[in-house]
């Protein structure tokens, strides 16, 4: 490949990084909002409390941690773990037959945002993720980046 051709890769890639953490550090949508995001889903019940906003979540309330391309198994220690760190988390307003088969997996949900989070002061601790009604659900992955 020649030397021009390669540079204009590596600035492609670069402003593609660019673009993915300008979005990331985006606000929440809105309520009303349409949003397509990819993740894991995962029992209210198995997440930190303070991450979903239900006082007492069980197993039958499911949640999606978003997991940016930059989470993925290939990328380096550092930034799946800076990435995970940075992850958004959706309560998934679904049916239990919906979501069930789908633990556990990465998953590309679009959906409409119902309902925005209370302020982080409101609560304590970290402000839960917004609700989002899941309108299709497509499998990514049987596994998730843990």
């Amino acid at each position: 490949m020649s030397r021009h051709i390669v540079e204009a890769l590596l600035l492609t890639a670069g402003l593609s990084v660019m673009s993915h953490a300008q979005q990331t550090t985006q606000s929440p949508p809105r309520s009303g909002a349409k949003v397509v995001v990819t993740g894991c889903v995962e029992r209210a019940d198995q997440v930190p409390r303070g991450a979903v906003q239900a006082s007492d979540p069980d197993s039958l309330s499911f949640v999606l941690i978003e997991t940016p391309a930059s989470a993925s198994a290939n990328a380096s220690p550092a930034a799946a773990a800076e990435a995970r760190a940075q992850a958004r988390v959706y309560r998934l307003d679904s049916t239990v037959a919906t979501m069930n088969p789908h633990v556990g997996h990465r998953v590309e949900l679009r959906g409409t945002i119902v309902e925005q989070p209370p302020a982080a002061a409101a609560t304590g601790g970290p402000a839960p993720g917004p609700r989002l009604h899941v309108d299709d659900i497509r499998s990514v992955s049987e596994t998730c980046a843990r």
